[in-house]
């Protein structure tokens, strides 16, 4: 399928999660370096690993590759799970966010349950 056949949701989808990966590297960075409190290394690697699954969707999501379906929906599941430990780990400033990243996550897993997001992953 060429790139005007692809819906711009999933080119914007593609674009977010490559930009989002790029962040995810630079806070994993960020968490690693060692501070007067310390260092969140379990955070870091955590948000080193979002980078790398953020990327591949990404590209798979541009390129219309079947995987990138059921690998995107996968990255949103495990983006929500992380988020939930978040909650429950994290000192209470990081609530916010886990509550704002859970329901973008789960907008995102909507989008692509939606039946012409799936028939151009050849998913429907």
């Amino acid at each position: 399928m060429v790139a005007s056949q692809r819906p711009k949701g999933v080119t914007f989808l593609a674009w977010l999660a490559i930009i989002g990966g790029i962040g995810n590297f630079l806070y994993g960075i960020y968490l690693l370096l060692p501070t007067d409190g310390g260092s969140l290394v379990s955070e870091g690697f955590g948000q080193l690993i979002l980078c790398v699954l953020n990327i591949i969707f990404g590209i798979g999501a541009l390129a219309l590759k079947p995987w990138a379906w059921g690998y995107g929906m996968g990255v949103q599941v495990l983006s929500i799970i992380g988020h939930l430990i978040n909650l429950g780990t994290l000192p209470s400033f990081y609530t916010g966010e886990s509550i704002f990243g859970i329901a973008f996550n789960i907008l995102i897993a909507y989008y692509l349950l939606r039946p012409n997001v799936k028939r151009v992953f050849g998913k429907a």
